[in-house]
């Protein structure tokens, strides 16, 4: 609307007056409703519509499919309970450890939750060692939950998804996995494969999945006592609590809140609709056309310009600058790629929680 306004004091006889005089939408335009803009922003960011299509890991698996991944609740000998000594603890813990050939990727993660002066703060942390790899690779980082379980589960996420990213890159060499954490109630929800995981816990079996199918690597989760001295969980534990120190995604945490979030969005829509329509466009191309930023200048006899002002190239064209420039990418985001992976970000259906996650996950974007 801002840029429409501006374009109705164009003088007669300007090839694009035409065009902005017969615009349909007018002087006004009808503001959409608030449920109607949530169904917008989840066809626009090509989200899935509701909680249950985030578990992926049984989407396009058959009955006779193999169980992926193995979930192991006991330890090497199952008499040895968490009541036991700390000294007989660490000793079954490292047989259990040493029970898994030497070529594998093992892996320790763990969560933590503190509690300052009645507000909760969550960490995680994870320690990855790769075979032939005489040093240990590292990830800490802080998280919206309010509960060990949750800081444990989004552990496990990172965990997984990043020896995938490694693969990919090919950083890495294939070999099996194995997971070590002392949280038994992740390891009961892995087992169950209900179809209603937490987020993070859909993502990791989907993330296991493709590890198969991809890099035919099989992945164990091993359940292992926490605290009892085992070197790779007892750094995995001291990341877990660094990580509570780091500051945390700023979500919002009531639902009206995330209203305004949403609302904010889908306003900022609402008065660049026009720019952002094709009468917008097709009025920008008569005025400026595809001429490089020099010669654009030159033809209007304006001051000449030698650079773009904003990715300091002096070969763009006022088309590139609306649509494709990098450092305007934000402002002009509808014109852009859609991101990778928002479909694995945020359900918009379903309850509150969904939709303060997308809240959250705009402000993110906001922010970038």
């Amino acid at each position: 609307m801002i840029a429409y306004k501006k374009f109705k004091r164009l003088e007669e006889g300007c090839p694009a007056k035409s065009l902005v005089d017969n615009w349909q939408g007018g002087d006004r335009l009808k503001r959409n409703s608030f449920m109607h803009s949530v169904r917008e922003l989840s066809k626009e960011a090509d989200l899935h519509q509701n909680r249950a299509a985030l578990a992926l890991h049984g989407a396009s698996s058959s009955a006779n499919a193999p169980r992926i991944p193995e979930v192991r609740k006991l330890l090497i000998d199952p008499e040895v309970k968490k009541k036991c000594t700390k000294t007989v603890l660490r000793n079954t813990a490292r047989k259990t450890i040493a029970q898994y050939p030497a070529d594998s990727i093992k892996v320790y993660t763990e969560g933590f939750t503190r509690e300052n002066l009645g507000q909760k703060t969550s960490g995680y942390g994870v320690v990855v060692r790769f075979p032939g790899s005489t040093e240990n690779d590292e990830i800490l980082g802080s998280c919206s939950g309010r509960s060990n379980y949750v800081a444990e589960i989004v552990a496990i996420q990172n965990a997984v998804e990043y020896i995938e990213e490694r693969l990919n890159e090919k950083t890495a060499q294939p070999s099996p996995v194995v997971l070590f954490t002392d949280s038994l109630s992740s390891l009961q929800a892995i087992e169950s494969s209900a179809d209603t995981l937490p987020e993070p816990l859909a993502k990791t079996l989907a993330c296991v999945r493709r590890l198969q199918e991809k890099h035919e690597i099989r992945t164990t989760f091993q359940y292992k006592p926490g605290h009892a001295g085992v070197e790779g969980n007892t750094k995995a534990d001291f990341l877990a609590m660094l990580g509570t120190t780091l500051d945390p995604v700023d979500e919002p945490q009531t639902f009206e809140q995330a209203r305004a979030i949403v609302d904010e969005w889908a306003r900022d829509k609402w008065c660049k609709s026009w720019e952002n329509g094709n009468t917008g466009r097709e009025v920008w191309q008569n005025l400026k056309g595809h001429f490089k930023s020099d010669e654009w200048w030159q033809l209007n006899r304006e001051e000449q310009v030698t650079i773009a002002r904003h990715c300091q190239d002096d070969v763009e064209t006022v088309n590139h600058i609306l649509y494709e420039c990098a450092t305007l990418h934000p402002k002009h985001g509808h014109m852009s790629e859609t991101k990778t992976g928002l479909h694995e970000e945020l359900a918009l259906y379903g309850d509150r929680e969904a939709l303060r996650r997308t809240a959250a996950f705009l402000v993110r974007v906001i922010r970038e």
